[in-house]
């Protein structure tokens, strides 16, 4: 047999790792010797009776990532739901951040290989293609309100993973598949059915699994999948008589963080009889309401305007929420449509920011900035935040700031009564400051009446300083860092919390430490690098304790604050199984301060290994409930990770299957069952 060597240099790109240059030298056998491979058998079965899912299409991960498929996928969510094409290769530059620690030039330069060249088959790829879609999806809910569940969104997405599937099957009648001649490895295997909803995929539609593929080996996986379930009911007129030709949508609630916030999922016209019914949505809570379409495009989205919310009235506040099983035909939702007045809201914008350095001319000398102007961006959320709002209908306007007056003035239309905050967000350029951005705000209360002279003052943010000890004395040598997070309802507001979040500062040895950039607002205390019996005693302002109410930011300078740690705190341990006694490996388990909820600095998270074990150090001693939640990357179901427990209505829903307990500086014990989520 003749043997030929090869001496050669790969460029190896693997997902989350800085690309290495590796030599390799490698001895090729001719003929080649008979690949490693195996079989994959599976079932897919409805969770609520274990009935077959039959015409399911099967993809396998590990195939690479095409470039065609990425330039389609950025065309397709363009042409469907007004997101730049661009948001692909943003997609690809977070997996990289997020999953292994690039730097941004890093991660855009392996970025720009991936675009132009494509991504390797294996098993590597299934991780660079959930990082891609997870990205998007995030960007798209959180800035745009695209719904996970809009069907030009699902198609895009369906179409990408097909195109890039190494192994395709279709389930037959009894639900079965069989994919053979699949290479050894780990991989993901994804199932999806229109009808049906799954698990542990960042696409609500679909539902995945890991699956090992061993040489000569058949691997037997089963893939539950949710059926899709129904809303229906009669729309009437003020006057009793069927309202036909009228859309109604249903929103589903959803949390980020634990705020709840509105996304479109599903809806449909009501006939000649008034009546409607909105089909395949997923599992959840939802509120039902008319919308009608205006003709105001606000973030490249043609917005949609409720005009009243189940059972009849428009305030989203007195909204009664519904909530869907999985198959469940839920009739009888019937109410009557109310046309509200629209109010029109007025005012100023005035800034204390410096003006911007103004251009130069031909000669170098300063331009006139007479007539010029600089952008402001009106955003409007409910003042509660507890309360769920249309995540794509917050921006409202812009107004126009002359540079010289250093005011301009606004005005918009707004359908829905309530009490809101208005946020304006202006631009800061070559002030030298610590944030490009800077944030006013004003409350307002919308009844009947036209809302007018409002004055929202945009100021340069400030800075905080102050000092943490550990049981009364300096921390000495740590690794403790400190920033803040909003408290309010600019929580709703990425712009707006992250950019003081991002701002994460060291406390230094003798406890001092001092934060910029802080918006007015209300803000909590966020620490970071606390060993694992330290915990959050107390947090002072002036005298106070201002621990569970959290601090407010003027345009003036701040009291210092002072962070009181102890380390004297408890252990919480135990073990968590499922409703047939097994260990429920994964599960979320979240400790919920019992009398003091609102202050999420006691809240405790943590996930149960393998064998359903669990342990969480550094808790404050005191009273709390204990919840256990499904885990894992669960999709749509993962509101645990999405921090719905510090919500109290969503709390409430499942606060029967929580556990009471008091944890004491000598340790904790408690054994839990998982609370399901559908």
């Amino acid at each position: 047999m003749k043997k030929i060597q090869y001496n050669f240099s790969r460029l190896l790109l693997v997902a989350g790792m800085v690309p290495l240059i590796v030599a390799a030298s490698v001895v090729v056998a001719q003929p080649a010797q008979t690949r490693a491979v195996g079989v994959i058998e599976g079932i897919v079965t409805q969770t609520d009776n274990g009935a077959p899912v039959a015409n399911a299409q099967v993809t396998l991960s590990g195939g690479g990532i095409k470039p065609q498929s990425l330039e389609r996928l950025g065309e397709q969510l363009n042409a469907s739901t007004y997101m730049p094409p661009q948001l692909t290769m943003g997609g690809v530059r977070a997996h990289y951040m997020n999953s292994g620690g690039m730097t941004q030039q890093q991660a855009q330069q392996a970025t720009v290989k991936v675009m132009s060249e494509g991504f390797p088959p294996g098993p590597e790829s299934a991780a660079m293609e959930d990082g891609i879609l997870r990205g998007i999806m995030r960007y798209t809910n959180v800035n745009f309100g695209t719904s996970p569940f809009n069907s030009d969104f699902v198609s895009a997405i369906s179409d990408f993973r097909a195109a890039n599937a190494q192994f395709k099957a279709t389930t037959d009648r009894g639900g079965r598949f069989i994919l053979r001649d699949v290479p050894e490895g780990q991989y993901t295997l994804r199932v999806e059915r229109d009808g049906y909803y799954g698990r542990g995929s960042s696409v609500p539609q679909s539902s995945a699994v890991p699956v090992t593929v061993s040489s000569r080996q058949a691997a037997s996986v089963t893939i539950p999948m949710v059926r899709a379930a129904t809303i229906s009911g009669r729309l009437r007129d003020i006057d009793g008589f069927p309202l036909a030709n009228t859309s109604v949508q249903a929103f589903i609630v959803t949390y980020s963080n634990g705020l709840p916030a509105l996304r479109a999922a599903a809806s449909n016209k009501t006939n000649d009889r008034g009546e409607y019914s909105i089909f395949w949505l997923p599992p959840g809570e939802y509120i039902v309401a008319t919308v009608r379409d205006s003709t105001q495009v606000v973030g490249g989205l043609l917005q949609q305007v409720v005009g009243t919310f189940y059972p009849g009235t428009a305030w989203v506040t007195e909204a009664v929420p519904v909530t869907l099983r999985g198959g469940q035909n839920l009739e009888g939702i019937d109410f009557t449509h109310r046309v509200s007045k629209p109010v029109r809201i007025s005012g100023t914008v005035v800034t204390t920011l410096p003006p911007p350095v103004p251009p130069a001319n031909a000669q170098g000398a300063p331009v006139n900035v007479a007539n010029q102007s600089r952008q402001a961006f009106l955003m409007l959320l409910l003042r509660d935040p507890a309360a769920p709002d249309d995540i794509g209908a917050r921006e409202v306007s812009t107004a126009r700031v002359d540079i010289a007056k250093a005011s301009g003035d606004f005005e918009f239309e707004i359908t829905q009564p309530g009490s809101y905050d208005l946020y304006v967000r202006m631009p800061i350029q070559n002030l030298g400051l610590s944030t490009p951005v800077a944030f006013g705000r004003v409350p307002f209360d919308a009844r009947d009446e036209n809302v007018k002279d409002l004055v929202v003052r945009v100021d340069p943010s400030v800075s905080l300083s102050g000092v943490v000890t550990v049981n009364g004395s300096a921390p000495g040598q740590n690794s403790i860092k400190i920033s803040m997070q909003p408290d309010d309802s600019g929580a709703k507001l990425p712009a707006y919390g992250n950019n003081v979040r991002a701002r994460t500062v060291p406390v230094d040895a003798a406890g001092a430490y001092t934060l910029p950039g802080i918006f007015v607002g209300h803000w909590q205390v966020y620490l970071e690098g606390l060993s694992a019996e330290m915990y959050i005693a107390d947090v002072r302002q002036g005298g106070s304790s201002v621990f569970d109410t959290g601090i407010t930011i003027t345009g003036e300078q701040p009291t210092p604050l002072q962070v009181l740690l102890r380390t004297d705190s408890g252990t919480v341990q135990g073990t968590v199984t499922d409703s047939g006694r097994k260990p429920a490996a994964g599960a979320s388990i979240v400790l919920v301060p019992g009398n003091r909820p609102q202050n999420r600095l006691l809240y405790r998270t943590t996930k149960a290994d393998a064998d359903g074990r669990f342990s969480i150090r550094g808790v404050a001693p005191g009273t709390y409930k204990v919840f256990a939640w499904p885990g894992g990357d669960a999709g749509l179901f993962s509101v645990p990770i999405d921090g719905g427990y510090y919500n109290p209505r969503f709390l409430a829903r499942y606060e029967t299957g929580s556990k009471s307990i008091n944890v004491t500086q000598t340790g904790t014990s408690v054994e839990l069952t998982i609370i399901p989520v559908d």
